[in-house]
């Protein structure tokens, strides 16, 4: 672990040599004990205080150590010639946590916490190359309720801008000779991403859930797509999550190319054009008598010319799992970490250095994970 972590951190720059060195040995100490607390890990009461010193230290940035293993993720990526960069978002609870100064509301008003947008970069193969963007941010209280009125504000109003500055960050750090796919779930299913001007060699594959009007007989998406005969059937291996157990799915597919009329409600209507996609339907028809069928509706704009294609992207869909599984590693990380401040109270500045630190942790366990899943 101890080459691993100097390795992965040497683009980092605090100031000053021994900084980073003291950030390498604190890594190296939470990955040896990833169970335990900063005081046991760090072994005495010295390194126990160098630690907590380290993330009060007024001469860098959480940002600094982030972006430095960004650094470290651009150096694979020239390695490849395409690469995947999947988004998602978690939240970071600390709602058993009062004294955590900082936070805002989540998902629900009766928790807090910090919400994380995360862009990881993958080879084609499903192999972590490591981050590419993150936005971490706190909901004002005074916001609450305001997403009833999510149809009157504009995207660049809202949080769902977070996938269009993503993906404008990932298009910005990947050089022109390497093609780039950004994948997201189906929160990603916004008008204005596709419609977001891209470089030839950035591409979108993203999971559909609005049923968009196009320019077919059946008039909406989810109709037409439906009348399209199959092209073939696709066996996936399905990854646990809260809501499955893993398990494998025989998905019949459907593709097709539709023109997608700008949504009545996108505010500015008038200044938008149809948008052309192509459109791919992996569906479970005959699922487990105790298990929800598996429907995957894509919109892409990779050109899409038969079986082939179509089970690449699906392909690539599958591997959601991986940043999924990174979200969940960083959190464990978190978790025991939350009540490791020096006076028993912490602040967003805290949490975000060992955010920073556990960060490189997980994308170095969810690695481990997909090439021991790939050598199976």
């Amino acid at each position: 672990m101890e080459r691993w972590a100097t390795e992965e951190l040497k683009y980092v720059h605090l100031g000053d040599e021994r900084r980073k060195k003291r950030l390498i040995t604190i890594v190296e100490n939470l990955a040896a004990q990833p169970g335990e607390s900063i005081t046991q890990v760090s072994g005495n009461k010295a390194a126990t205080t160098a630690a907590y010193d380290f993330w009060s230290s007024p001469y860098f940035q959480p940002d600094d150590i982030r972006n430095g293993h960004i650094l470290s993720t651009l150096s694979r990526i020239k390695e490849n010639n395409l690469v995947l960069a999947i988004q998602d978002t978690t939240d970071l609870d600390f709602t058993a946590h009062p004294q955590t100064k900082g936070l805002g509301y989540l998902d629900h008003r009766a928790l807090s916490g910090l919400k994380v947008h995360s862009t990881m970069a993958l080879s084609t193969d499903g192999v972590p190359l490591g981050l590419l963007d993150q936005q971490v941010w706190v909901r004002d209280t005074e916001n609450l309720g305001i997403a009833k009125t999510r149809r009157q504000r504009k995207t660049q109003e809202k949080e769902s801008q977070r996938w269009l500055d993503s993906l404008s960050s990932t298009q910005q750090l990947i050089t022109p000779e390497i093609q780039v796919v950004t994948i997201t779930d189906a929160e990603g299913d916004i008008y204005d991403l596709f419609s977001l001007e891209r470089p030839v060699n950035s591409h979108l594959l993203i999971r559909g859930t609005h049923n968009r009007r196009v320019n077919d007989d059946a008039k909406y998406l989810h109709s037409a797509i439906q009348q399209i005969q199959p092209c073939g059937t696709l066996t996936v291996e399905l990854q646990r999550n809260p809501e499955r157990q893993p398990r494998i799915a025989t998905l019949t597919l459907r593709f097709a190319q539709f023109e997608f009329q700008v949504p009545v409600h996108h505010k500015q209507r008038s200044q938008q054009q149809p948008i052309h996609l192509q459109v791919i339907l992996a569906a479970e028809e005959n699922p487990p008598s105790d298990q929800t069928a598996i429907s995957w509706l894509l919109l892409t704009t990779i050109n899409i010319n038969g079986f082939d294609d179509v089970v690449r992207c699906v392909r690539w869909y599958t591997y959601r799992w991986l940043i999924e599984r990174y979200h969940y590693t960083l959190i464990h990380w978190l978790w025991h970490r939350k009540n490791t401040t020096r006076n028993g109270t912490s602040n967003t500045d805290g949490i975000s250095y060992i955010f920073n630190c556990s960060m490189a942790l997980a994308v170095a366990d969810v690695s481990s994970t997909s090439q021991s899943r790939l050598a199976l």
